[in-house]
């Protein structure tokens, strides 16, 4: 059966949240921009398989990535490939450089999830939403990801903006003199929507 125009709109286009609010997610597709570009995208994982899907709209081209191996980098790798045939279509550079922190209460509340992860204290209900099935397989990869560190000596803010209801950061956290690239967003309701924590190296 062949969709309609109407039907591939509804499919590519960002949705309205109930607040108004759009979040650059369609009906199975991710919606992004990339310096002007119109990129469409998704991924998946199940039992150590990951799979990310990419097309790049302006210039015709897609990529499919099928991989047997969780520690890819599934989501990065695509965009380096088309980074071949065209170099603008590549990743972009994560920021790096510390901004104005605004709003400390918010870096505090940040922190101290750091420490219960640091301590094994996470628990559900410090997300917004989450699958309690899920939830001990996350916890474990935090809990992994800066097992041996206790509290953060300092954190410095490195970007914010509103992706849809949420409010998406990245900080460098250091512990001593190790660094770690921080990926966060917080919900409406004042719960973790995402963590991600990727060990650095200071320049």
């Amino acid at each position: 059966m062949k969709l309609k125009r109407k039907s591939w709109d509804s499919i590519l286009s960002p949705m309205t949240l109930n607040s108004g609010n759009n979040y650059p997610y369609g009906f199975g597709w991710f919606v992004e921009n990339n310096s002007g570009k119109t990129v469409h995208q998704h991924g998946g994982t199940w039992q150590g398989f990951t799979t990310q899907f990419f097309r790049f709209i302006e210039d015709d081209i897609e990529v499919m990535l099928l991989t047997n191996a969780r520690s890819i980098a599934a989501y990065e790798l695509p965009r380096k490939i088309a980074a071949i045939i065209d170099p603008s279509l590549g990743v972009r550079p994560q920021p790096s450089n510390p901004i104005d922190d605004d709003e400390p209460e918010v870096t505090e509340f940040i922190r101290e999830k750091l420490i219960k992860i640091s301590n094994g204290k996470l628990d559900l209900d410090d997300f917004a939403f989450i699958r309690q099935s899920v939830f001990p397989r996350i916890r474990r990869a935090l809990i992994s990801q800066i097992e041996g560190y206790n509290s953060p000596n300092r954190m410095e803010l490195l970007s914010k903006e509103f992706i849809g209801d949420d409010l998406s950061m990245q900080y460098w956290v250091w512990y001593n003199d190790t660094r770690f690239r921080l990926m966060v967003s917080i919900g409406p309701s004042g719960g973790l929507t995402s963590m991600r924590i990727l060990k650095d190296s200071p320049e």
